[in-house]
């Protein structure tokens, strides 16, 4: 229910005479952001200063926040709807259908990142370091490369990323296939920005092939299925198929 209350209300803000409503998704971005912030304070504020019976109690109370601030976007958006400009919105959307390759592109394009954010802490935590809470930095990144991603067309950051990812992941080919875990204060930030690097830059391309507002929806179902594929290839395939992490570097040459 959380989950889908973000496309939702950025359909709902598309549908509306704001200025910006042509491509609310610069609101995917406040998304990732809020999650990315949610990640960072809860080991370094509640978890050690409130109990769990606390928690369970500000969580509930939050959700509650939720649904009233929700309940007031929905009016707001009954209040600034612009009637005939959303009814052609919803015609375009009924328009000819977003061929296969397209969405398979998407699912790809979100899968792959995916699967290098669990391969690269699997890798990290058993290869180089069990340190504790070392998994929350890679899921810190995996959420800026989102937040990064989704700015306006007109970025620059997706080219960069892309012209740096194969830099970055040639040299680091040969310690990857070999397992090298020494020196670790060298090897631990590489990985780390050879994953980063390789969201970016595929992230940024998924934004770049986002489709108008009327197509928002859809456009979200096919990434989150993208991002389920990804996760289930290195929890439930790897596992079963793998001896060693290879779903890792698997990730890295698909990227």
């Amino acid at each position: 229910a959380v989950s889908a209350g973000s496309p939702l209300l950025q359909r709902w803000f598309a549908e509306t005479d704001d200025p910006q409503a042509a491509d609310p998704y610069f609101l995917y971005r406040a998304s990732n952001l809020g999650s990315l912030l949610a990640l960072l304070s809860y080991p370094a504020l509640f978890e050690p200063l409130l109990s769990v019976r606390t928690q369970a109690v500000v969580w509930s109370a939050g959700y509650l926040a939720l649904l009233g601030v929700v309940a007031g976007c929905a009016v707001q958006a009954v209040r600034h709807h612009r009637g005939r400009q959303a009814e052609e919105i919803g015609l375009r959307a009924s328009g000819p259908p977003i061929p296969w390759r397209r969405r398979l592109f998407w699912v790809a394009l979100a899968a792959v990142p995916s699967s290098l954010l669990l391969g690269v802490t699997t890798y990290l935590t058993s290869n180089l370091t069990p340190i504790p809470l070392l998994w929350v930095v890679p899921l810190a990144l995996y959420l800026a490369t989102f937040i990064l991603a989704f700015q306006t067309r007109q970025s620059k950051v997706g080219a960069v990323a892309s012209r740096l990812l194969p830099l970055i992941a040639a040299p680091m080919a040969l310690p990857v296939v070999l397992e090298s875990s020494e020196p670790l204060w060298l090897l631990g930030p590489l990985h780390l920005l050879l994953f980063a690097t390789a969201a970016l830059a595929l992230h940024r391309r998924l934004a770049e092939d986002r489709p108008e507002a009327g197509r928002l929806t859809e456009f979200y179902l096919w990434v989150s299925v993208g991002g389920v594929l990804g996760g289930a290839f290195n929890a439930l395939v790897a596992p079963n198929v793998f001896s060693t992490v290879a779903e890792y570097p698997i990730a890295i040459v698909l990227a």
